[in-house]
């Protein structure tokens, strides 16, 4: 196993590297690395990171209920309001602080537009122009905002949470292991004929 010194050249030597090759306006290769110095160095945040790669399996099943409910949402939207978005009456200076005009008019942009009102950061603002065109487009904001908000949101929460919590009891189990295995030597220790 690799000693905190020998680690420390090692990064030391990496990290000159790349101060040479910034005065020779080359890529920063070993910048990279950065993070995984910081998380070797720090106990506590290798075991977040350790308890986030434990649920990644649980995250992508997650993710990927996410995805289909944006990609379901945006389909419907770029056949609802790709025309709505594209008319004069989309931006009005007075009314409205961003331009949404275009919006709607594939499904990636779609999408990410979508994704931001899920976070209820533009709403309603990505809403009005669809309203002032056809007041049905409420229909379909509310829609959306409820089940994303209402549902999908908790969900991922709760998923996420309970998959963080699953691998906190893991490693506080595994530390108490080892710490009733190095208290049971103490003691063997103190009391090799175990007189008590």
């Amino acid at each position: 196993k690799p000693t905190h010194e020998s680690m420390f050249a090692l990064f030391t030597v990496m990290l000159s590297i790349d101060f040479i090759l910034v005065l020779l306006d080359q890529i920063q290769i070993f910048r990279l690395l950065r993070p995984w110095v910081l998380i070797r160095k720090d106990k506590d945040l290798r075991s977040v990171v350790a308890a986030i790669l434990s649920m990644l399996q649980s995250l992508l099943g997650v993710f990927s209920i996410i995805v289909i409910f944006l990609v379901f949402f945006g389909a419907i939207a770029v056949h609802i309001f790709a025309d709505d978005y594209n008319q004069s009456n989309v931006y009005i200076p007075s009314i409205d602080d961003i331009d949404y005009s275009g919006a709607f008019d594939n499904l990636a942009i779609s999408m990410v537009h979508l994704f931001t009102l899920i976070t209820t950061e533009n709403y309603p603002d990505i809403m009005m122009p669809g309203y002032r065109a056809t007041e049905r487009s409420f229909t379909f904001f509310g829609l959306f905002v409820s089940i994303g908000v209402f549902f999908i949101v908790p969900m991922v929460l709760a998923i996420v949470m309970d998959a963080y919590w699953r691998a906190t009891k893991r490693r506080v189990k595994h530390d108490r292991k080892i710490q009733r295995a190095i208290l049971l030597q103490g003691f063997t220790y103190l009391d090799p004929l175990e007189t008590g």
